[in-house]
């Protein structure tokens, strides 16, 4: 299943979904036993909880940058330069025990925002051109249907195999058998009797 990445990528999130309660429930607990304010920085249990913290996320992280910016080139909305230029380093956040970067979480927002208008814009070209197709077809099929000739039967008449109007409520002559009726005589069963077995 890991095969395809977007599976791959689930339950990785679920993985680190699932590390992140057991980091939260062990920190929660160490807080309480040295008498330490949970979540505040400074001390040497907070700085523990931030290195296993960035450990469960940062690939989290640099996957969904990854995605991000992959997805960002494909609609040709501009990415940050290189995350070791100076000017653009707080764009990106260093993941030291991976050693790369992946985008800040402000950055990420902007992205989304300018992929989601660029997407909503080549939709409303598609909409555009595929409103002109159908309006191009349905004339065709317009013009279509007047060069038919109607057909000359009137109400309640059918074409029959050899092609004459036949009408429809016409009771079947001697000559001309009911559909689905049986040729030769018909037959009679006889009545079943209480007397006789």
């Amino acid at each position: 299943m890991r095969k395809l990445q977007f599976v791959a990528d689930w339950l990785d999130l679920r993985e680190a979904q699932r590390e992140d309660r057991k980091l939260r429930a062990w920190y929660e607990a160490e807080a309480k036993k040295w008498n330490e304010p949970p979540y505040e920085d400074g001390g040497l249990l907070s700085a523990e909880f931030t290195r296993r913290y960035d450990e469960i996320w940062d690939p989290v992280s640099v996957r969904r940058s990854q995605k991000l910016i992959a997805l960002a080139q494909k609609y040709g909305v501009r990415i940050p330069p290189s995350p070791t230029d100076p000017d653009f380093q707080t764009k990106w956040v260093s993941s030291p025990h991976l050693g790369t970067y992946y985008l800040s979480y402000e950055e990420e927002n902007r992205l989304k925002r300018e992929i989601t208008v660029e997407k909503r814009q080549r939709d409303d070209e598609l909409r555009k051109w595929a409103t002109l197709l159908i309006s191009v077809l349905a004339f065709i099929l317009a013009l279509v249907s007047l060069t038919r000739k109607p057909d000359p039967c009137p109400t309640n008449y059918y074409r029959s195999d050899s092609g004459a109007c036949v009408f429809a409520l016409q009771k079947a002559t001697p000559s001309q058998p009911q559909q689905g009726s049986l040729s030769g005589p018909p037959v009679h069963a006889a009545k079943p009797s209480p007397f006789r077995p």
